[in-house]
């Protein structure tokens, strides 16, 4: 009878709060690292993009903050034999999808001077004779979450330190 009372006097073991942490940061490390498109960028200057234009391969241009331009193209002029050169990836390497792009990406002095050598090159294109079909193009400013919160960095590091100093001290 004295085992049966032991037995049921056991402490099922505590769960551990340094699960949750883990997980939490092995979620942010999986998110982060499927979701990182800038790896597969091919750096391209503005002649080679003119040839992309001139071939109608480009489906639209982002300028980026007026400083880079992303480039992305059509998904069937993924299989043109310049493409495949730069080891451009016609599909996802993780989930099997199509790759959206960008594909290109390279560097605008400013928006307004890259809209001027479009404007060029469009007249041109049609001094030429070719059939001129405007690329979409869109000028966006991003942040990343780093530089939003980078400056509380700091202050969570010296909080924490200040705790775990205190309770050392304490007992």
């Amino acid at each position: 009878m004295s085992q049966n009372n032991n037995a049921n006097n056991k402490k099922a073991p505590k769960f551990n709060y340094y699960w949750i942490y883990g997980i939490i940061a092995l979620a942010l490390l999986l998110f982060f690292t499927f979701t990182s498109t800038d790896t597969r960028l091919k750096e391209a200057d503005w002649e080679e993009v003119k040839g992309m234009i001139e071939d109608g391969d480009v489906n639209r241009i982002v300028v980026v903050n007026n400083q880079n331009a992303e480039v992305f193209l059509y998904s069937d002029s993924l299989g043109k034999e310049r493409y495949s050169e730069d080891e451009i990836e016609k599909t996802n390497q993780f989930f099997g999808q199509s790759n959206q792009g960008p594909h290109y990406i390279f560097t605008v002095s400013s928006g307004d001077q890259f809209k001027e050598d479009l404007k060029e090159l469009y007249a041109q294109m049609d001094a030429d004779g070719m059939a001129v079909e405007p690329v979409s193009t869109k000028f966006e400013t991003r942040t990343s979450w780093l530089e939003r919160v980078g400056w509380l960095l700091p202050i969570i590091i010296i909080v924490a330190l200040w705790i775990f100093i205190m309770r050392r001290v304490s007992g």
